[in-house]
């Protein structure tokens, strides 16, 4: 049987051990990750605490939702997979929401849902295969013989303004809350040591691009970026990635780069661009809230 349980503080270390016993930890699952970005999460976990998933819920004027917060990238189901009772279990708990939107591995039999396949692009660094160079090698020469720079740590309060000003150029698609969530997410990471923020810095100063890196001792996780025009002609987020890439993985034979979830063309030519590949996971979708909250909500 699965429990729906709002974690303990024993129990979230719990959670967190079980995420470091998986091949590739998910560095956004650990518990102080979790806590920041969504303070209210649940485990829904088997009795024996061997296999699990986050479980984010709210509500809006009375009508229940289960949805993936921002900074939670494409979530999995955590060691030991559900029986086929639990799976029955777990479809029973998804009927009682009226607002769906979250991804799943399973292939589970819900009514109206329409189950989506999307995406998000990995690179898989094994001895056989290290460092792709197809395609990436022109950028990585651009940023090389282009003016002097030199790859930093960059400041959470510096980075999220930057990161901001880009959003807002493109449309503002966060609002003020995200990037305290952000910043509050971020911070205790760090304190972990479990994050890391880089930027390439110019002769003059100034900052041409800075990445936010999530860390599991197998993986790396990008989180979010940003880029100035002198950035993009030089290919400073190339070059910035690459290079901490290279010194992650050297001294691992099995490392996995997530680059996030993206649907949108040029982001996942940009990830392609480092010989990551797509992988696919089934996203759901429901909303039998009424029209009048779905116009409000559009």
């Amino acid at each position: 049987m699965l429990q729906r349980i709002q974690p303990t503080k024993q129990q979230k270390a719990a959670w967190d051990r079980l995420l470091m016993q998986q091949s590739y930890a998910d560095a956004f699952l650990y518990s102080d990750w979790l806590n920041s970005v969504f303070p209210s999460w649940e485990l829904l976990m088997k009795d024996d605490f061997s296999g699990g998933i986050p479980f984010f819920h709210s509500s809006i004027l009375g009508y229940s939702r289960l949805l993936l917060p921002n900074f939670i990238q494409a979530l999995d189901w955590i060691g030991v997979p559900p029986n086929e009772p639990e799976k029955e279990q777990l479809c029973g708990i998804l009927e009682q929401y009226d607002w769906l939107s979250m991804p799943y591995i399973f292939n589970l039999k819900l009514s109206d849902v329409t189950p989506q396949l999307k995406r998000h692009q990995i690179l898989t660094l094994t001895p056989e295969q290290r460092f792709p160079t197809k395609v990436w090698g022109r950028n990585i020469r651009k940023a090389e013989n282009g003016p002097a720079i030199q790859i930093a740590p960059m400041p959470l309060e510096r980075f999220i303004t930057e990161w901001k000003r880009e959003m807002k150029s493109k449309g503002q698609p966060y609002s003020t809350k995200d990037y305290t969530v952000l910043k509050r997410a971020a911070t205790k990471a760090l304190q972990r040591q479990s994050a890391e923020i880089l930027g390439v810095i110019n002769e003059k100063g100034e900052w041409w691009c800075g990445q936010l890196f999530l860390y599991s001792p197998s993986s790396m996780y990008l989180v979010n970026c940003f880029t100035t025009a002198e950035g993009r002609e030089y290919s400073s987020l190339h070059y910035l990635l690459y290079e901490t890439i290279k010194r992650k993985a050297k001294d691992t034979d099995y490392y996995r780069v997530h680059f996030g979830g993206s649907n949108i063309p040029v982001i996942a030519d940009f990830n392609k661009n480092f010989g990551a590949v797509d992988e696919s996971y089934q996203y759901f979708n429901r909303n039998r809230m009424p029209w009048w909250i779905k116009l409000w909500r559009a």
